[in-house]
Order: structure tokens, then C-alpha cells, then sequence
């Protein structure tokens, strides 16, 4: 089960779901406004708005990934994209997972943490796939 606390965590789904096009259409469908993270934007919405999700247990289909296109989590929209999620969503999201997503953008992003950074990342899961990425960045100097 994939509950709205989950989402607000990370977007533990990916990039595609199965719903209704009554669902699709009870949220507006996609947020065309978004620079970035338009999927996670769709899921947090359906899951707030119609409750819990359910994985299915294999693969139902089969998909071609290469399409050769910028991928947004490589482009300068990435940021603009974490942004607009936050502002959007602030009313859904707590300071663990405003920390949790901040730390998921630097990592999408494959932006150096500072220590300060670090520091502000105090949740344990958080703070030690954090630590590990500081180190790991700390190594390439």
C-alpha cells in the first residue's frame, strides 16, 4: 500500500501509475505549470484526494526506456521544478519531509552538499544517505 504520508516522503512510485480517467480528471490531470517532478505532482494529488494506492505484484507491461530526450532531472528545470513542488504542496508536507525532498533534489541534481547542509539533514534516514553522499562528494575534490 502507498499511503499519502509515504508521497510525502518521496515519490515512491515512479513515473507511471493505472487510475481512472475520472480520478485523472477529479485533480485537474497534469500540472502543466510545473517545470519538473510532474508525475510525483499527479500521485501526491490522487493520493490526497482519493486515498491509498496498491503496488502490483509484477510487471504488466513492458517499456521501452531510451527515448534519446534531456531527461528534466538532468536540466536546469530541476531546481524550478523542486521549488514549485514545495510551494505547492507546504500545506501536505512537514519539516521532515521538506528535508527529506531537499535532500532528494541535491541528489537528482548531483549538487555538492555543504555541511551546513549536513547538519540541517537530522533525520536518521536522511542524515546517513546524506553523510554518505557529503563523503562521497568530499572524495571527487
Amino acid at each position: 500500500m502507498i499511503t499519502l504520508d509515504d508521497l510525502c516522503q518521496s515519490n515512491v512510485i515512479g513515473n507511471q501509475v493505472f487510475t481512472t480517467t475520472e480520478n485523472m480528471r477529479g485533480i485537474g490531470g497534469f500540472d502543466n505549470a510545473s517545470p519538473a517532478w510532474q508525475d510525483y505532482d499527479t500521485w501526491l494529488r490522487l493520493a490526497a484526494k482519493f486515498g491509498n494506492g496498491y503496488r502490483i505484484g509484477g510487471a504488466t507491461y513492458i517499456q521501452y526506456l531510451d527515448h534519446g530526450f534531456n531527461r528534466i532531472t538532468k536540466s536546469k528545470k530541476l531546481k524550478n521544478g523542486y521549488e514549485f513542488f514545495i510551494n505547492k504542496h507546504a500545506a501536505l508536507l512537514n519539516e521532515k519531509a521538506i528535508k527529506t525532498l531537499y535532500f532528494q533534489y541535491k541528489l537528482a541534481a548531483e549538487e555538492k552538499l555543504s555541511f551546513s547542509e549536513l547538519l540541517t539533514l537530522t533525520d536518521t534516514r536522511v542524515f546517513l544517505g546524506a553523510t554518505k553522499y557529503y563523503l562521497k562528494g568530499m572524495l571527487k575534490k
